[in-house]
């Protein structure tokens, strides 16, 4: 049976698949475990009492390479998504200087794209416009050119928190001036639940789910990891599907 040139890519994605479920999985272990604690914060100039939760451990140092796998697998697809499409319809030729062309601009990615026209099909030009991987278009596939510099592992990743499903019961509160509504200080890495005048403890009781998110990456900073390859990986796998279906239909001479 003939190979496929599309398998390779799509090998990828698929093992970016298995990244990703890794990487939740293994999130999952560390937030399960509880690695925060309780405190109590004055201050300073207001004098009032902050309930907090800050973490008490850092991320497992294997999240780094696991996301960064993931994200380099995706990107890796994109490129060898391009050049299947070229040996799909011209097995010999060479494939010197052809990828999946990111740019910082709209400006950019049209000379990149008129770089790849020599071997390129119009077709891929064509699909390849439609997914607008360029800083303006899709910003979150744009994104994906600035994680996958294995030099930017430990910078990757940061801790997030989401707050789902609070149920806050106040039971008593001898003081005055509660917060209510617990918030996330991401600067601390702390979750804010009440503010007293005078050093009391509320009792409530708090549900909080957490997730890993981006640190300082233009485009997606702050955003949850696993969604982000969620994302873009349904996006490369669009991008897949569409060539190989358009190039199958070229080698079986209909129109596009």
């Amino acid at each position: 049976m003939p190979i496929d040139p599309f398998d390779s890519p799509f090998l990828l994605l698929d093992r970016a698949r298995e990244n990703r479920e890794e990487l939740n999985a293994r999130a999952k272990a560390f937030f399960d475990a509880h690695p925060y604690a309780l405190f109590v914060d004055r201050d300073p100039d207001t004098a009032h009492y902050f309930r907090k939760i800050k973490f008490t451990s850092d991320l497992p140092q294997g999240l780094w390479s696991v996301a960064a796998d993931a994200l380099n697998n995706l990107r890796n697809a994109l490129d060898q998504g391009v050049c299947a499409s070229v040996v799909a319809l011209t097995p010999s030729v060479s494939l010197d200087q052809v990828f999946f062309p990111f740019a910082d601009s709209k400006s950019h990615f049209e000379k990149s794209v008129a770089r790849l026209t020599a071997k390129v099909h119009p077709r891929v030009i064509a699909v390849l416009g439609f997914f607008q991987p360029y800083k303006g278009g899709n910003d979150r596939l744009w994104a994906l050119k600035n994680l996958t510099n294995a030099n930017k592992h430990r910078s990757l990743v940061s801790f997030g928190a989401a707050v789902d499903n609070i149920e806050v019961n106040t039971l008593e509160l001898p003081g005055p001036g509660p917060i209510l509504k617990p918030y996330w200080d991401r600067a601390k890495n702390e979750i804010v639940i009440s503010r007293t005048v005078d050093n009391v403890e509320p009792r409530y009781d708090l549900d909080v789910s957490f997730h890993i998110s981006f640190g300082d990456i233009e485009g997606l900073s702050g955003k949850p990891v696993v969604e982000a390859i969620d994302y873009l990986s349904a996006i490369v796998s669009a991008f897949l599907t569409g060539l190989q279906s358009d190039m199958r239909s070229i080698l079986a001479g209909n129109s596009l």
